[in-house]
């Protein structure tokens, strides 16, 4: 690295980036996580920083480390992932600190179900400050179809549609979330047997999906623990939270059940009993909080997964309600969204997979302490999808803009809750 003496206020371990040279920003970060010292970095003022592929799998920039301590004073500039490439990845995934004042992130785009922008692992801290995160995107994958009569896999949830923490601290400070999305991955399809006596059922979406084949859990694990940070012993337990389950396999004489969704994530089809006949069995998997079931045909048919489900279309936060907090202050969160993952279709439109829920438009909170000060949260959507059996859900579900684990009867209520708002403005909120 360079260091820059051409700011007044660099100093040690201040670097200075010129205009549009993102390389050279890719490099001084590299060698600012291996330092033991905090490291500021000054980009060149309203200059553009576009990247065309991710340093690693899914980051544009090399991983804070815990230990690490990272300032990026942006005056003015902007960290764009270029729209013409078809690389998919956010900017920073962070165990150390960082701290972003007046800079402007935008079109990050993962497709492994995890923050649009940056993820902040466990006890990692984010503090922002005069900072713009724009049409950020975090899709959950789908689900694999089925072979012919087998079921289709559930899709993965998606948490976080521009940041994503667990067990970690947030900080926002006049900043503005506009238009980021969070999408579940679809449930795979399913497909008549056309004959075939055996058939394997889909994979589940995410890196941890079900195998499938018989009843295939997501890594199974119960999805009662994951989304708890005190249950889980490292921080690789939280890529398991949203896997899909596998499809059911196919044979002759039975249709083997679907596999279950991890937390948030779509369960499998089950798999035909090809010999004909009809099987009330109806074995299909149980999803995940907030995601769809697969179909369970009964019949010679295999059936499709389940959608996963989709949290937070800008902010997604798991916590212990000690370890962790998210803090906003004088800031927007405006045309977010959060949308559950379709449903795995069928030729016959049935035995399809439902719909994975929508839940939080602007921000969902998991046993987090949340304070909300001098902020508007306005036109956030949280779409359901097809999933229209309880329409007063449905209703719920398309207005809210903050999603919390403890029911809304005691948000308002005030009884036990981790959530304060002072001198806010929540448009719709209570418009149900």
């Amino acid at each position: 690295m360079q260091e820059s003496n051409s700011k007044e206020n660099c100093y040690e371990n201040c670097y200075e980036i010129p205009d549009g040279n993102t390389s050279l920003l890719v490099e001084t970060l590299r060698e600012a996580s291996k330092s033991t010292v905090p490291v500021t970095i000054h980009l060149h003022q309203d200059s553009i920083y576009s990247i065309n592929r991710p340093d690693t799998l899914d980051d544009a920039f090399p991983y804070i480390p815990s230990g690490c301590s990272i300032t990026i004073e942006g005056h003015g500039a902007s960290i764009v992932r270029d729209k013409d490439r078809s690389s998919f990845f956010r900017f920073w995934t962070v165990s150390g600190s960082l701290f972003l004042n007046d800079v402007t992130l935008l079109r990050g785009h993962v497709r492994s179900g995890f923050a649009g922008a940056v993820k902040v692992a466990s006890r990692g801290s984010l503090v922002m400050k005069r900072c713009h995160v724009r049409d950020c995107v975090s899709e959950g994958c789908a689900g694999i179809a089925g072979e012919a009569g087998a079921g289709g896999g559930g899709g993965q949830g998606t948490c976080g549609g521009a940041i994503f923490a667990i067990r970690a601290d947030v900080e926002l400070d006049d900043c503005r979330f506009i238009g980021n999305i969070a999408i579940g991955g679809c449930g795979g399809d399913a497909f008549p047997n056309k004959g075939r006596y055996f058939g394997k059922g889909g994979k589940g979406g995410g890196p941890y999906g079900g195998t499938g084949g018989d009843a295939s859990i997501g890594q199974n694990l119960p999805s009662s623990i994951l989304p708890r940070a005190r249950n889980m012993s490292n921080d690789s337990m939280l890529f398991y939270s949203c896997s899909g389950g596998g499809g059911g396999a196919s044979s002759g004489t039975v249709g083997f059940r679907g596999g279950d969704g991890s937390w948030g994530g779509g369960s499998g089809g089950q798999g035909a009993k090809t010999l004909g006949g009809f099987d009330d069995i109806r074995q299909n998997g149980n999803a995940g909080f907030g995601a769809g079931d697969g179909g369970a045909s009964g019949s010679s048919s295999g059936s499709a997964g389940g959608g996963g489900g989709s949290f937070g279309g800008a902010i997604c936060v798991f916590g212990d309600g000690i370890a962790s907090k998210l803090i906003i202050s004088n800031s927007e969160f405006i045309g977010n969204t959060c949308r559950g993952g379709k449903g795995g279709k069928h030729p016959w439109g049935w035995p399809a997979g439902r719909c994975g829920k929508g839940i939080g438009g602007a921000l969902f909170s998991w046993q987090v302490p949340v304070f909300i000060t001098r902020s508007s949260l306005m036109h956030n959507f949280a779409n359901m999808e097809l999933n229209h059996f309880d329409l007063d859900r449905v209703k719920e579900s398309h207005l809210s803009q903050v999603m919390l684990k403890d029911p809304l009867v005691r948000l308002l209520s005030l009884k036990g809750l981790p959530l304060y708002l002072v001198d806010y403005i929540l448009q719709d909120f209570l418009d149900w």
